[in-house]
């Protein structure tokens, strides 16, 4: 059966700021590592009466969206999103180096629920969160292009702040996932595949699933459901499937759909291959004009033959006999000088 138990834990916090009493923690996430990288993966919760809680786990996919799952999002009323809601950057919840207030999220239209009665995984299990200010760090890019099953064996890594088998959270952990078929929707990995037997679960809800490509990660997934017990399968929502509606949140906050424009690396002063190859040029990757030497020498205020490694030349144009006349001055006057070229 599959489970979505994460609703009950993001229910538990704003319970609690209402005076209600709590609920059971989330499942945990097994057999990974603390992550000290990966800054962009932040974790999402919420600030309660001075304590932190880790209720979900998110991405930076701009300076100022978070890309995460939609059953994290859908059911919070944007005023308590706005009071409470916090994005904590960092290893772990209690000594993050920064921390995003929340102000607005939006959910995927055509996102449908995972029904675990019906054994059904759903779709579209996709949403941003909007930060207050611009987050300090640089964001991560997200694949652009389409997956296809040439991508299937990939090693992927998954990150997120959930439980692990010790049932601690709040700590960025990640483990490595093997990508091990591609559904219509998902990202599909079984844990039998996995180093350790790693999996995710519902305690990493949100969180990317991401694979190197070209030296640079780059998030293909966001977490979105695993088995009952967490051993056994998980799936992360594509983000192919769902690219226009992301670009156009990018595009509402930002102005533009061109990620690197919204994320000032056009023009940044470092040349990124990728945002010549998916937006505008970046002009940090154009090459500097040739010279062809011709300027040099007309700013000396000499040309062509007159100016040739330093050296004084007999001018083209004098008739033959001057030019000897030419020639023997300079031998009397000591000024001629060896030549090259």
């Amino acid at each position: 059966m599959l489970d979505r138990r994460f609703r009950v834990v993001w229910l538990t916090g704003w319970m609690v700021l209402s005076g209600a009493a709590a609920a059971q923690t989330a499942p945990p996430v097994v057999y990974g590592e603390p992550e000290a990288g990966f800054p962009t993966a932040v974790s999402l919760g919420a600030d309660l009466f001075g304590e932190r809680l880790s209720l979900c786990t998110g991405n930076l996919i701009t300076t100022r969206l978070i890309l995460t799952a939609a059953h994290c999002t859908d059911f919070i009323p944007t005023e308590l999103l706005v009071l409470a809601g916090r994005a904590y950057v960092g290893p772990d919840i209690w000594s993050a180096e920064h921390e995003l207030v929340l102000v607005e999220r939006f959910v995927h239209p055509d996102y449908v629920e995972l029904d675990a009665d019906a054994n059904e995984i759903g779709a579209f299990d996709i949403s941003v969160v909007v930060t207050e200010e611009e987050a300090p760090i640089r964001p991560m890019w997200i694949r652009l292009d389409s997956l296809d099953s040439s991508l299937v064996d990939t090693e992927m890594v998954s990150i997120g702040f959930g439980l692990d088998e010790r049932e601690e959270s709040g700590v960025k952990r990640s483990a490595v996932l093997t990508l091990d078929e591609l559904d219509r929707m998902f990202l599909l990995s079984r844990s039998g595949t996995n180093p350790n037997g790693a999996t995710i679960c519902s305690g990493d809800s949100g969180g990317p699933q991401v694979a190197l490509v070209d030296d640079e990660w780059e998030q293909w997934g966001v977490h979105s459901w695993g088995d009952a017990r967490c051993r056994a399968t998980s799936g992360s929502q594509r983000i192919d499937v769902a690219l226009d509606w992301v670009l156009d949140q990018v595009e509402a906050v930002h102005g533009t759909r061109d990620l690197c424009v919204a994320n000032g690396w056009a023009g940044d002063g470092t040349c990124d291959p990728r945002c010549e190859r998916y937006g505008d040029v970046d002009p940090d990757c154009e090459p500097p004009e040739e010279s062809d030497g011709s300027a040099d020498a007309n700013a000396n205020g000499k040309s062509g033959d007159e100016s040739k490694a330093g050296c004084s030349t007999v001018p083209s144009d004098l008739p033959f006999g001057a030019s000897v006349a030419w020639l023997a001055c300079l031998v009397v006057t000591g000024r001629r000088r060896r030549c090259h070229g």
